[in-house]
Protein backbone atom coordinates (compact mmCIF):
# COMPACT_ATOMS: atom_id res chain seq x y z
CA UNK A 1 0.00 0.00 0.00
CA UNK A 2 1.02 3.78 -0.87
CA UNK A 3 -0.09 6.65 0.06
CA UNK A 4 0.71 9.79 -1.54
CA UNK A 5 -0.37 12.42 0.62
CA UNK A 6 -1.35 11.71 4.90
CA UNK A 7 -1.84 9.10 6.67
CA UNK A 8 -3.98 8.90 9.59
CA UNK A 9 -4.23 6.50 12.55
CA UNK A 10 -7.42 6.99 14.27
CA UNK A 11 -7.58 3.59 15.96
CA UNK A 12 -6.02 0.46 15.68
CA UNK A 13 -3.50 -1.50 14.49
CA UNK A 14 -2.50 -1.52 11.02
CA UNK A 15 -0.93 -4.87 10.34
CA UNK A 16 1.24 -5.27 7.26
CA UNK A 17 2.58 -8.88 7.45
CA UNK A 18 5.69 -9.05 5.02
CA UNK A 19 4.50 -5.71 3.26
CA UNK A 20 5.61 -2.58 3.24
CA UNK A 21 3.51 0.06 3.72
CA UNK A 22 4.82 3.40 2.32
CA UNK A 23 3.95 7.47 2.69
CA UNK A 24 5.65 9.24 0.04
CA UNK A 25 4.43 12.54 1.19
CA UNK A 26 8.37 13.89 3.16
CA UNK A 27 6.18 17.00 5.51
CA UNK A 28 6.70 16.17 9.09
CA UNK A 29 3.37 15.52 9.45
CA UNK A 30 2.21 13.29 7.07
CA UNK A 31 2.00 10.75 9.22
CA UNK A 32 -0.47 10.94 12.57
CA UNK A 33 -1.39 8.96 15.41
CA UNK A 34 -3.83 9.40 17.68
CA UNK A 35 -3.60 6.83 20.62
CA UNK A 36 -0.92 4.70 21.69
CA UNK A 37 -3.50 1.62 20.05
CA UNK A 38 -2.83 3.44 16.75
CA UNK A 39 0.33 2.28 14.96
CA UNK A 40 1.93 0.15 12.12
CA UNK A 41 2.52 -3.71 13.10
CA UNK A 42 4.83 -4.35 10.25
CA UNK A 43 7.35 -2.35 7.68
CA UNK A 44 6.72 1.49 6.88
CA UNK A 45 8.74 3.22 4.60
CA UNK A 46 9.42 6.60 5.18
CA UNK A 47 10.38 9.76 2.52
CA UNK A 48 11.98 12.05 3.79
CA UNK A 49 13.80 15.42 3.58
CA UNK A 50 16.40 17.70 5.18
CA UNK A 51 15.53 19.59 8.45
CA UNK A 52 12.65 16.93 9.29
CA UNK A 53 11.66 15.43 12.37
CA UNK A 54 9.35 12.38 11.94
CA UNK A 55 6.91 10.26 14.03
CA UNK A 56 7.59 6.29 13.01
CA UNK A 57 4.32 4.76 14.95
CA UNK A 58 5.93 0.97 14.69
CA UNK A 59 4.85 -1.57 17.03
CA UNK A 60 4.43 -5.16 17.84
CA UNK A 61 1.09 -6.93 17.99
CA UNK A 62 0.88 -5.72 21.64
CA UNK A 63 2.45 -2.61 22.03
CA UNK A 64 3.55 0.72 20.05
CA UNK A 65 7.11 1.17 20.38
CA UNK A 66 7.51 4.43 18.36
CA UNK A 67 10.36 6.12 17.38
CA UNK A 68 11.56 9.67 15.74
CA UNK A 69 13.66 10.03 13.44
CA UNK A 70 15.30 14.01 13.10
CA UNK A 71 17.43 14.18 9.58
CA UNK A 72 19.87 16.68 9.85
CA UNK A 73 21.67 16.27 6.68
CA UNK A 74 19.97 14.45 4.58
CA UNK A 75 23.14 13.39 1.92
CA UNK A 76 22.09 10.41 -0.50
CA UNK A 77 18.92 9.57 2.15
CA UNK A 78 15.65 8.66 0.18
CA UNK A 79 13.69 7.20 2.30
CA UNK A 80 13.69 5.00 5.68
CA UNK A 81 12.58 1.22 6.51
CA UNK A 82 11.40 0.92 9.90
CA UNK A 83 10.12 -1.68 11.94
CA UNK A 84 9.84 -3.38 15.61
CA UNK A 85 11.05 -7.15 16.01
CA UNK A 86 9.20 -8.55 18.63
CA UNK A 87 11.91 -10.89 19.04
CA UNK A 88 14.95 -11.47 21.26
CA UNK A 89 18.15 -9.15 19.86
CA UNK A 90 20.18 -12.00 21.10
CA UNK A 91 22.92 -11.54 23.63
CA UNK A 92 25.27 -9.14 24.31
CA UNK A 93 28.56 -8.59 22.58
CA UNK A 94 31.94 -8.63 24.80
CA UNK A 95 33.10 -5.27 25.77
CA UNK A 96 30.05 -3.44 24.42
CA UNK A 97 29.98 0.31 26.09
CA UNK A 98 28.46 3.07 26.28
CA UNK A 99 30.70 6.27 27.56
CA UNK A 100 32.27 3.88 29.83
CA UNK A 101 29.18 2.30 31.27
CA UNK A 102 29.16 -1.68 30.24
CA UNK A 103 25.81 -2.65 28.67
CA UNK A 104 25.29 -6.03 29.90
CA UNK A 105 21.76 -6.96 28.79
CA UNK A 106 19.39 -5.96 25.81
CA UNK A 107 15.44 -5.10 26.50
CA UNK A 108 13.82 -8.76 26.54
CA UNK A 109 10.90 -7.44 24.40
CA UNK A 110 12.49 -6.47 20.75
CA UNK A 111 13.80 -3.79 19.01
CA UNK A 112 13.72 -1.90 16.08
CA UNK A 113 14.89 -2.34 12.20
CA UNK A 114 15.57 0.84 11.18
CA UNK A 115 17.35 0.93 7.58
CA UNK A 116 18.06 3.72 5.85
CA UNK A 117 18.18 3.37 1.61
CA UNK A 118 21.40 5.34 1.31
CA UNK A 119 22.81 6.95 3.88
CA UNK A 120 25.98 8.20 2.50
CA UNK A 121 26.81 11.80 4.38
CA UNK A 122 23.52 11.79 6.16
CA UNK A 123 23.22 12.57 9.84
CA UNK A 124 20.13 12.06 11.78
CA UNK A 125 19.13 11.44 15.45
CA UNK A 126 16.75 8.81 16.95
CA UNK A 127 14.59 8.53 19.98
CA UNK A 128 12.98 5.39 20.70
CA UNK A 129 10.23 4.66 23.32
CA UNK A 130 10.33 0.86 24.01
CA UNK A 131 7.26 -0.47 25.83
CA UNK A 132 6.27 -4.19 26.93
CA UNK A 133 9.61 -4.96 28.37
CA UNK A 134 10.44 -6.33 31.95
CA UNK A 135 14.42 -5.42 31.95
CA UNK A 136 14.48 -1.65 31.91
CA UNK A 137 17.17 -1.18 34.39
CA UNK A 138 17.76 1.84 36.54
CA UNK A 139 20.79 3.27 35.35
CA UNK A 140 19.51 5.67 32.75
CA UNK A 141 23.52 5.92 31.47
CA UNK A 142 22.63 2.60 30.08
CA UNK A 143 19.72 3.21 27.90
CA UNK A 144 21.15 3.66 24.92
CA UNK A 145 20.29 2.50 21.05
CA UNK A 146 22.92 -0.22 19.20
CA UNK A 147 23.61 -0.77 15.29
CA UNK A 148 23.79 -4.28 14.07
CA UNK A 149 25.14 -3.87 10.55
CA UNK A 150 23.98 -6.73 7.92
CA UNK A 151 22.71 -8.98 10.99
CA UNK A 152 26.42 -9.24 12.42
CA UNK A 153 27.41 -8.22 15.89
CA UNK A 154 25.48 -5.20 17.91
CA UNK A 155 28.28 -2.53 18.11
CA UNK A 156 27.65 1.45 19.99
CA UNK A 157 27.62 3.94 16.51
CA UNK A 158 26.86 7.76 16.77
CA UNK A 159 27.02 9.87 19.53
CA UNK A 160 25.18 9.17 23.09
CA UNK A 161 23.84 11.43 25.56
CA UNK A 162 23.09 10.69 29.02
CA UNK A 163 21.29 13.93 29.67
CA UNK A 164 18.87 12.79 26.85
CA UNK A 165 18.12 9.26 28.68
CA UNK A 166 15.64 8.31 30.83
CA UNK A 167 13.68 5.45 32.38
CA UNK A 168 12.94 3.48 34.89
CA UNK A 169 12.90 -0.63 35.09
CA UNK A 170 9.40 -0.84 33.27
CA UNK A 171 8.47 2.54 32.13
CA UNK A 172 10.70 3.71 29.49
Amino acid sequence: ERVENILRLKSGILTTNTNVFIVANTDSNAISFETDSSYINGNLRKYVTEGTQYNLPVGSSEYCEPVIVKITSLGDLSYLDASFINASPGSVPNGLEVDGTLITEFLDFGYWKIIPNNDFNSVYDITATSNGHSNGGTITESHALFFRPDEGEWQNYGTHNNTTQSGTNYNP
